[in-house]
């Protein structure tokens, strides 16, 4: 069974094949899938990337200076930020992370960004899984299958 990985607009998805439909609910299993995604981005965000992400540029270090937010992480400017909205939901077929931040996007896969597009941010992905994080996820669906079927 070969489980399909891909990027959505507000984050990523990982879903299973048609034959899931044959198996009984999967919500369970799902639902830790889900809780792999959400360890997963918790270590992105620990690491600063896996790979490490493009440091800083000096004058957005100096803004943070100034607002007391330096030294820090890179994609943590506060408490209530990016990381906090991050969310996970999952049903009999699905897991999903993401989040609601319109500035999710940008940091995810990188872009223009400000006033008149003028300032490019590279691509920090925070969402994502490591081939090791994906093989759980994997070893978890088919336990779960060959368990239910």
């Amino acid at each position: 069974m070969k489980i399909s990985f891909k990027q959505t607009e507000n984050g990523m998805e990982i879903t299973l094949p048609k034959v899931a439909g044959a198996m009984r609910d999967l919500t369970p299993c799902m639902r830790q899938v889900a809780g792999i995604l959400m360890d997963s981005m918790e270590e992105n965000f620990a690491q600063q990337g896996r790979p490490k992400w493009t440091a800083l540029k000096a004058s957005t270090i100096r803004q943070r200076v100034k607002l007391r937010k330096w030294p820090g992480q890179i994609l943590i400017r506060s408490q209530a930020g990016l990381k906090a909205s991050i969310s996970t939901r999952s049903d009999a077929n699905s897991a999903t992370i993401g989040t609601n931040k319109v500035y999710g996007r940008i940091h995810q896969k990188g872009g223009q960004a400000g006033r008149g597009r003028k300032v490019t941010i590279p691509a920090r992905p925070y969402l994502g899984v490591t081939d090791k994080e994906l093989g759980e996820i994997e070893t978890k669906i088919l336990n779960h299958a060959t368990q239910n079927s």
